[in-house]
Formats: structure tokens, sequence, C-alpha cells
């Protein structure tokens, strides 16, 4: 039989035990620790809800303010390739913010439909926390919401900015103030997101594992039965390319400078050259003659 030992507890308290007996109060704490769950199926519910009503109401505010600037042009702008460029600009970001909005409603609407309905996942919504809960079994809707409300946010922030430029280009410096301050929200919104992050490390970790799980979803649904990755895959590739052709042609017209339809070696230094200036004018809040903006 096991020698009995005695154990000092808290108030000085002295009991007898055993190796045995101390063995199995060890493992009965840890099995307690471990079991230390519960259901997070109310909370899960409230979070989505909490970004899916302010994505509708993001939405709403940037469908009416995308075609705020494609009305008729006036003289100054219809000459003008940069003010041309930060109109459209305007329109892009405003459709994008849109488009992020309506994901972040439609992937909150469908976890909360599941969530309400616990089709499959009441014993998936026991966790320690709630974020366990979000990263262990509701992974790519917890992502998403999150990378697409932060990124429509931060599009239309940015879409105001130029907004603002364009309204107010006739009060030059008051149309580069009001611009710049809008960027400082923008800074500031990225400054405090990546400084509270709960995980991934901040925005861009974030939108790096929102990547990362779509292309894992997208993959594993990709067959002829299910086409729609494939339409997204294509939709997609085709955006990235439009994309880049225009910003490749406005930096063609920009180095361009004696319109010819060809680019000089001296074109392109003299760019370079010319190109500390014309930020330090803009950041001045002067255009620049070629630019008229």
């Amino acid at each position: 039989m096991a020698k009995p030992r005695l154990l000092r507890l808290r108030g000085g308290l002295m009991v007898a035990t055993t190796p045995d007996l101390a063995a199995s109060a060890a493992s009965a704490t840890g099995h307690a620790a471990t079991a230390i769950v519960k259901s997070f199926n109310s909370e899960g519910i409230a979070f989505f809800t909490q970004l899916r009503t302010p994505a509708a109401l993001l939405a709403a505010a940037a469908m009416k303010d995308a075609w705020a600037l494609a009305g008729t042009m006036p003289d100054d702008i219809r000459t003008s390739r940069s003010w041309t460029f930060l109109r459209d600009a305007h329109l892009y970001l405003q459709l994008l913010t849109f488009n992020s909005a309506m994901t972040t409603i439609f992937i909150a609407t469908h976890a909360i439909v599941s969530l309400q309905m616990g089709m499959g996942v009441s014993e998936r919504c026991h966790a320690s926390s709630l974020v366990v809960m979000m990263k262990t079994n509701f992974a790519f809707e917890y992502v998403t919401v999150r990378a697409s409300f932060m990124t429509g946010l931060l599009a239309f922030t940015v879409a105001q900015a130029l907004r603002a430029r364009f309204v107010l280009r006739k009060a030059k410096e008051l149309s580069w103030a009001a611009m710049y301050f809008m960027l400082c929200t923008v800074s500031l919104l990225f400054a405090y997101n990546n400084s509270k992050s709960i995980t991934y490390g901040g925005y861009l970790g974030l939108v790096r594992e929102w990547a990362r799980l779509t292309r894992e979803m997208l993959l594993s649904r990709a067959t002829l039965h299910h086409p729609m990755p494939l339409v997204f895959g294509c939709s997609f590739a085709l955006g990235v390319l439009c994309t880049l052709r225009v910003l490749f042609r406005t930096l063609f017209e920009q180095l361009d400078s004696d319109q010819d339809g060809k680019i000089s070696f001296k074109e392109a230094s003299d760019f370079v050259a010319e190109l500390p200036r014309r930020l330090w004018r803009s950041a001045a809040g002067q255009s620049w003659p070629s630019q008229g903006i």
C-alpha cells in the first residue's frame, strides 16, 4: 500500500493523501480545465448581424454616390486627362465598395441562417471563446465578412477624398486640404485596425488569409457540374487585366509629353527627374500645367 503523505493547502490546512489520489486529482483538474466550453451560437449571430447592418448602409451610400461625378463634364474637365482619370477612379472605388459590402451582406446572412436553423452546426458552436469558435468552424465566413467590410470602408473613404478634390477644384488649396483630411481618416483606420487586430496580424494579413481561404474553397468546388468557380476565375482575371491596361495607358500618356505616340529615353528621364517636383507641387496644392489637377 502506498505510503500517505501530508499536503499543505491554503489557510494552513494539512491533509493526508497518496500518490494515486494526487494523480487522480491532477487528472480531474486537467479535464475540468479543458472541458470549460459553452455554446456561442447567439454570440455568433450577433457578430454577423453587427457587420451586416452597417454593410447594407455602406452599399446604399456607395451606389448613391457612384454616379455623382458621371454626369455632363464641364469644359475644364473634358480636356484634362488627369481630371477624367480622377473621376473614373472615384467611380471605380465606389463600385469596389458596393461589391465588398454586398459580399459582407451575403456571407453574413448565410452564416446567420445556418446558426439560427442549426443545420449541422449546433455541436460546432461549442468552444472556449467566440474567436476560437469562429476560427475553428466558421473560418471562411469570419475572415470574409471582416476583410470585405474593411475593404469597402477604406475604398469608400478614399473615394470621398477624390470627390472632395473634384467638387472643390476651383478652390485649389481648400480642395487639397479636404482631400488630405479624408486621407488622414484612411491612415487612422489602418493604424487602429492593425494595432487592435484580433487575429491574422492586421488588415493585410486578414486579406491574405481571405485570399487563401477563397482559393481553397473555389478549387474544391471547381468542376464541370459547378461552373461558378470557373466563372469567378475568368471574371477576376479579365477585371485585373483591364485595370492594368488602364493604369499602363495612363502612365504612357504621362510619359508621352509630346503626344507623338512614342516614349523616348529623354521623355522618360525628364519625367523621372521632374517627379519629385510634381509630388511637391501636388502636396502644396498647386496645379501642374500639363495636368490641370
